[in-house]
């Protein structure tokens, strides 16, 4: 709806008391509704502009996104890995794999579960709370979740990440339980 202020300027305003209270009263408000209704249409109007300066910069940014994660996808394919463990069959022994896209997958040994408890045992011995973790989670989802944390607080994916960054096939490096969780 278009509105216009001057719908009722046929009367000046100096002749207004002329009118009666009723009307001058609608008169006023009217006039009130107008400017409120101009304020309001004006905010609108720059509240749509700047939704437009923001789809635009939205539209800057999502490319800028795009263009720099071209530019660093390779890390992703390089620094993020898989960590699995498995049984070898008919023994009670126990290996990892490391497996990353565009590479072969890293094979180690953790050994048989006894051994590999004793290692952690001893690696952690001064961290009562790994201790409490360990035996109430287990020694195999304990180190699946040590492997695969991603806080920044894990020493064992710190030291995987080191030897990616040394080797990224992995090829010169000795993957085992004794180096994922080395007794000092």
């Amino acid at each position: 709806m278009k509105i216009n202020e001057k719908r009722f300027d046929f009367i000046p305003k100096k002749k207004w008391g002329i009118l009666t209270k009723q009307e001058m009263k609608n008169l006023k408000s009217y006039y009130k509704n107008v400017r409120h209704y101009k304020r309001i249409t004006g905010e609108v109007d720059e509240l749509k502009s700047l939704i437009a300066d923001k789809e635009r910069a939205i539209k800057n940014l999502a490319q800028n996104l795009m263009r720099i994660n071209y530019q660093i996808d390779h890390l992703r394919t390089d620094y993020h890995f898989s960590f699995s463990i498995y049984k070898i069959k008919n023994k009670n022994y126990f290996n990892c794999s490391i497996g990353r896209r565009g590479y072969p997958p890293k094979n180690g040994t953790l050994g048989p579960p006894r051994l590999i408890e004793e290692q952690l045992r001893d690696h952690y011995k001064r961290r009562k709370d790994k201790i409490a973790v360990l035996d109430k989670i287990g020694w195999d989802k304990f180190i699946r979740d040590e492997v695969n944390d991603k806080s920044g607080k894990s020493k064992v994916r710190d030291r995987i990440i080191d030897m990616i960054n040394k080797d990224k096939t992995l090829a010169s490096f000795t993957i085992n339980r004794k180096i994922l969780f080395p007794v000092k």
